[in-house]
């Protein structure tokens, strides 16, 4: 049975609160309360280039290779707090764009449940939205390659390969979805004044 409305309204307003509360949550408070109880730093890192995995670890079957990627995972046991800082700053930065959007997005949501749907505070917060995800794909890679960087010189003695960024596509598509939404709902305000102009 399909929801009602009201129920979808109240659903979706519930789930936006959620995100706009658990991101900051999971990405800024909990590795606080890890650097406050001093708690050791764990730390991906790019400790080398792809290759050969030795048997003695893991033996391939007929047809399969395998290989290690060049990733691991570094234990700074007392890290200083500008390593914190930067080790925190990637993640902290995904959670504020999270919580941005969906407090954007519960506007949206009131708008829609006092019937002004079609209006162009709408668009506006629409647009604003699709922005800040453009804007969140093409910093926050280069912070986490940053990041990255300056995390595997201060776990790794020895030359490691350079630092590098890739663009998520996904979070591109995204905005490209809220954009056409945009479009959607200024063709709706467009179509309402017309139809209003004609009462």
């Amino acid at each position: 049975m399909a929801a009602s409305p009201s129920t979808s309204i109240r659903l979706s307003r519930l789930a936006l609160l959620l995100a706009a509360v658990i991101a900051p949550l999971a990405t800024i408070a909990l590795p606080l309360v890890g650097w406050l109880s001093g708690e050791p730093l764990d730390v991906p890192i790019r400790a080398g280039d792809p290759e050969p995995l030795p048997g003695s670890l893991a033996r391939a079957n007929a047809g399969t290779s395998l290989e290690w990627d060049g990733g691991a995972v570094a234990t700074i046991a007392d890290p200083s707090a500008q390593e914190r800082l930067i080790a925190l700053l990637p993640e902290a930065l995904i959670g504020i764009v999270v919580a941005l959007a969906a407090l954007q997005l519960l506007r949206v949501i009131d708008q829609i449940s006092c019937g002004a749907a079609f209006a162009p505070a709408t668009v506006r917060v629409l647009r604003r939205v699709a922005l800040l995800i453009v804007a969140a794909a093409l910093v926050i890679p280069l912070v986490q390659a940053f990041a990255s960087a300056k995390m595997t010189f201060a776990a790794v003695a020895n030359d490691v390969p350079g630092w590098s960024s890739t663009f998520p596509l996904a979070w591109f598509g995204a905005a490209a979805l809220v954009g056409a939404i945009a479009e959607a709902f200024a063709q709706g305000v467009r179509m309402r004044h017309d139809v209003e102009g004609l009462v």
